[in-house]
């Protein structure tokens, strides 16, 4: 087993092994880097986004891996230890709010085919540059236009609400948004934004606000949606899922530069001691 992975979620990857699900599965949640805090805040819909039937998983996979989640997250909410669940095809449909495999399965495909025929919505937004740290006013009757500048230096306090600020992108991601081709700047697209994301708001979890900049994304750019109710879903998990990554990949960077200088702080007291 990973030797990164925290305690908590050892056990929870126990926990799953007992109850049947697979090494793939498993595998998927060691590479997500899933702390024992994304644990306690998953949904359905990031069960969705992590095994999709391009995967080759099923309708029968998420619901068993959603249901075993909300036993350990009931349970840690209680500060209880794991407990045997019950084996009741009712209750999972029950929880799982899913009465038939094949309208899931359609839904999840719509929503991820990318559409380019939405038309532009003329929101009011806030634009704030990725790169240089300055803002404009996307709008100029923008009721946030007032408060932009101070939103920059904003700490984890602060929470994204519909109309979002938004990041002033890359060159090329701004002409992959004008000309529709988004989809071939996807992981430049929601880098960029994730590390915008996270210069403002660094443990960013609650999904409302996700849905906040999700949807004023699309509103502004409507080639980053899907079909389905919700267009802007799509990108709201590709956005956590990078934001889940960065975070993992800061906090090894942080400890490594710890380790480092506590090795030379003892190695100073070494020879200062000989």
């Amino acid at each position: 087993m990973n030797s990164n992975i925290s305690k908590s979620t050892e056990q929870f990857i126990t926990y799953l092994l007992q109850y049947g699900i697979s090494d793939r599965m498993i595998t998927i949640v060691e590479k997500q880097h899933i702390s024992d805090e994304d644990l306690q805040i998953m949904d359905r819909d990031d069960i969705e986004h992590l095994f999709r039937n391009e995967y080759g998983f099923t309708f029968r996979d998420r619901k068993q891996f959603w249901t075993i989640l909300q036993k350990m997250q009931s349970n840690q909410n209680s500060n209880i230890k794991y407990e045997p669940m019950i084996d009741s095809s009712e209750i999972l449909d029950h929880i799982y709010e899913f009465a038939d495999e094949d309208k899931e399965i359609n839904d999840l495909k719509e929503q991820q085919s990318i559409t380019f025929s939405s038309p532009n919505m003329n929101r009011p937004s806030t634009v704030v540059n990725l790169f240089d740290n300055k803002t404009s006013p996307d709008d100029s009757n923008n009721s946030n236009s007032s408060t932009y500048l101070s939103e920059l230096s904003l700490s984890s306090d602060y929470v994204f609400i519909y109309p979002s600020i938004l990041p002033s992108f890359s060159a090329n991601i701004v002409e992959a948004l004008r000309t529709n081709t988004i989809h071939k700047q996807w992981a430049t697209f929601i880098n960029e934004l994730a590390r915008w994301v996270m210069s403002i708001k660094p443990c960013l979890r609650e999904q409302h606000e996700y849905q906040a900049i999700g949807q004023t994304l699309y509103e502004k750019y409507p080639s980053i949606g899907t079909t389905g109710p919700k267009p802007w879903s799509f990108l709201c998990r590709s956005l956590s899922q990078r934001i889940r990554t960065e975070r993992w990949q800061r906090r090894k960077t942080f400890e490594g530069r710890k380790r480092k200088e506590n090795e030379i702080k003892n190695m100073d007291y070494n020879h200062n001691n000989m």
